[in-house]
């Protein structure tokens, strides 16, 4: 893969993965994940916690989605071909 093509879908990559990350950390179910996961550390007493685990949870959720994303873009408009 040439340099600028790794470039351009590393970008789109992350510019997905932090549109996703806005949307989730806006939505309900985001509390909803906070609160479920706080209840179930220490009954609650570890807030802080719950916060980081569900960041890093919806970070590599996130992540995983938008490559899966990008590489199917590039599949369907002309990508590596076999043959």
């Amino acid at each position: 893969m040439k340099p600028r093509t790794i470039a351009s879908m590393s970008a789109a990559t992350l510019v997905l993965t932090y549109v996703q990350m806005r949307l989730w950390l806006a939505s309900d179910w985001s509390e909803a994940a906070w609160t479920w996961i706080n209840a179930r550390l220490s009954d609650g007493a570890n807030p802080g916690l719950a916060s980081d685990i569900e960041l890093i949870a919806a970070l590599a959720g996130s992540f995983v989605v938008s490559l899966a994303v990008v590489w199917g873009v590039r599949g369907l408009f002309g990508g590596r071909r076999i043959g």
